[in-house]
């Protein structure tokens, strides 16, 4: 009895490892979005690349979402692990900008 209980807590642990290391994959893309949005008007580029930049960040963004959504109906594999980690990279990535952005 006491070993299946071990496996058990052993089991979960891993799988907890393993959807850290899934939103953390999904970490840097976050970083990318907000960068492709956001530094462009802070370092005072072209209007239309601006625009540009701006526009590209957004459909990412939803194309990635959308890509999550459908993946996760077909094959139900908890697709909001990878949602979780892009967000945090795009808060991260938001306030890095926001302290730097009041700096210059």
């Amino acid at each position: 009895m006491g070993s299946d209980t071990m496996r058990k807590k052993w089991r979960r642990m891993l799988r907890e490892v393993k959807d850290w290391r899934r939103a953390a994959l999904h970490f840097p893309l976050g970083l990318v979005v907000v960068a492709m949005v956001c530094l462009p008007a802070l370092l005072q580029f072209e209007l239309m690349l601006i625009i540009g930049l701006m526009v590209t960040g957004i459909l990412a963004s939803f194309g990635f979402l959308a890509y999550e959504v459908m993946q996760d109906w077909r094959t139900c594999d908890e697709g909001y692990k990878d949602v979780i980690g892009y967000l945090i990279g795009i808060f991260t990535a938001a306030i890095c900008i926001g302290i730097i952005g009041g700096r210059l």
